[in-house]
C-alpha cells in the first residue's frame, strides 16, 4: 500500500513538471521576442531581420490578401454640412476608450460614435482654440458617480476637464459596473459645465495619455507635466499641474541635446499601464523613461537615452545598412506585459525600422523564471541596455 501511494506520488510529480514545462514552453512561443530573429547560443546578441529576401515569407503562403479594404466610417451628416460652409482650424481624431470619435472646430468639440456615426455630442463652452483631446478614468472618489469619464480638452491657453455619462435606454448609470462593456452600446452626454480648468503657458500641447488609475500626464515644451486634481472636502476641489522634468533626479539624467546644449521639446508619450513605466519621445528622437512604482502612484526619471546613442548603437551593427536609416524616430510604442515579457519598447524611425528595446541585461537562459510585472527600478540595470532591429 505504501509502495502504491509511493508511485502514486512520483506520477502526479512528473504530471506537475510536464505541465509547467508546457506552459514555459507556450508563453515562451507567443512572446513577441521568440518570434524576431533570434539565436538561442547567443541570446544576448543584437538581431537584424529585414534585410534578406527569406525574412518575408509569401503572403500567398499564408492566404493572406496584401491589401483589405476596411469599412468606411462616414462622418455624421451635420458635421460634414458645417466643414463646407466654414473656414476653421479642424482636427480630428480617435477615442478607443469610449468608442468614440472626435472633432474639433476652432473651440467647439463634437463626439461621435464611430461604429455607426450616431450619437452625437457637442460641446461649445470653451473660448479658445483646440489642440488636443484625449481620455481618462476618474480618480476615486473625486466626482460623483454619474461621471463616468473625463474628457481632456487641451486649447491655446487652457486645459479643461469635461465630465462625460453614458446613459442605456435614457437612463442614467450611477453603477459603473452596469455599464456595458462596449460603450459603443450607451448613449454619451457631455456635462455642460467644466470642471476643471488649469492655465499653460501660452504653448502648444504636444500630446496626452492617461493610467488606468487616473494620472494625466502631458508635454508642455520640452517638460513632462502632470495635471493633478483632488477632493478637499466641503464642496471644495483642486486642480493644479506638476512639474516632473525637473525633479532632483532629472539633474543626472537630462534632456539635453548634446549638439545644441538645450532641452528638447518633448512630443510624444506612450505607457506600458502592465509595468507602470512611461515612456516620452523628444523632437531629435531621444527618448526618456520614467518608474511609476509597483502601485502606478509616483513617477521617477531612471533614464536617458540620446538618438545620437541609438543612431550610433544600430549603425554599428548594421554596418552595410545607410546610417540614415536610423535617423528621425517618429513613433514609439509600449510593448505590454502580455505580448513580451523582455522586450519594453519600439521605435519607429521615418523610414520605417523598428528598434525593439528591452530594459533588461542580457536575457537569461529563461527569462519567465525571473522576469515580472515588477517595477523597472528593481531591474534596470541600464536604461534600454539591448534591442534588436527590424527593416521593413
Amino acid at each position: 500500500m505504501e509502495l502504491h501511494g509511493q508511485l502514486a506520488g512520483d506520477a502526479l510529480e512528473s504530471a506537475a513538471s510536464y505541465v509547467q514545462r508546457s506552459i514555459l514552453k507556450i508563453c515562451e512561443d507567443s512572446d513577441l521576442y521568440y518570434k524576431l530573429k533570434y539565436d538561442p547560443y547567443q541570446p544576448d546578441k543584437v538581431t537584424i531581420s529585414g534585410l534578406a529576401t527569406g525574412d518575408y515569407q509569401p503572403l500567398t503562403d499564408l492566404e493572406i490578401p496584401e491589401f483589405v479594404h476596411g469599412h468606411l466610417k462616414p462622418i455624421p451628416q451635420e458635421l460634414r454640412d458645417q466643414l463646407n460652409s466654414t473656414q476653421s482650424i479642424c482636427t480630428m481624431g480617435l477615442l478607443p476608450e469610449i468608442g468614440r470619435a472626435y472633432m474639433t472646430i476652432d473651440a467647439d468639440l463634437y463626439v461621435w460614435n464611430y461604429e455607426d456615426s450616431s450619437d452625437l455630442a457637442y460641446f461649445d463652452g470653451i473660448p479658445n482654440t483646440i489642440t488636443k483631446v484625449a481620455i481618462a478614468k476618474p480618480k476615486a472618489g473625486v466626482f460623483q458617480k454619474h461621471i463616468h469619464c473625463l474628457v481632456i480638452v487641451a486649447t491655446t491657453k487652457e486645459i479643461v476637464l469635461l465630465g462625460a455619462s453614458f446613459t442605456v435606454n435614457n437612463i442614467t448609470v450611477t453603477d459603473i459596473s452596469c455599464l456595458p462593456n462596449d460603450f459603443r452600446q450607451a448613449d454619451m452626454y457631455l456635462l455642460p459645465d467644466a470642471l476643471f480648468k488649469v492655465p499653460i503657458d501660452d504653448t502648444t500641447i504636444s500630446d496626452i495619455i492617461a493610467t488606468s488609475n487616473g494620472r494625466i500626464f502631458f508635454t508642455e515644451e520640452e517638460i513632462l507635466y502632470e495635471l493633478d486634481y483632488q477632493d478637499k472636502g466641503w464642496f471644495s476641489r483642486r486642480c493644479r499641474k506638476i512639474n516632473h522634468s525637473k525633479s532632483f533626479i532629472s539633474y543626472f539624467l537630462p534632456s539635453v541635446s548634446l549638439i545644441t546644449g538645450k532641452e528638447e521639446r518633448l512630443v510624444r508619450l506612450c505607457l506600458d499601464d502592465t509595468r507602470h513605466i512611461l515612456y516620452s519621445l523628444s523632437e531629435n528622437g531621444s527618448i526618456q523613461v520614467y518608474d511609476l512604482r509597483a502601485d502606478g502612484n509616483s513617477i521617477v526619471k531612471v533614464a536617458s537615452l540620446s538618438h545620437g546613442h541609438i543612431q550610433e548603437l544600430a549603425a554599428a551593427e548594421c554596418r552595410s545598412v545607410d546610417a540614415s536609416f536610423f535617423a528621425d524616430i517618429v513613433g514609439i510604442s509600449p510593448v505590454p506585459y502580455t505580448q513580451s515579457r523582455y522586450l519594453h519598447l519600439i521605435a519607429t524611425t521615418r523610414k520605417g525600422v523598428r528598434l525593439f528595446f528591452s530594459c533588461f541585461p542580457p536575457v537569461p537562459k529563461n527569462t519567465y523564471q525571473v522576469a515580472s510585472k515588477s517595477s523597472v527600478m528593481n531591474w534596470m540595470v541600464c536604461p534600454l541596455l539591448y534591442f534588436k532591429i527590424q527593416i521593413s
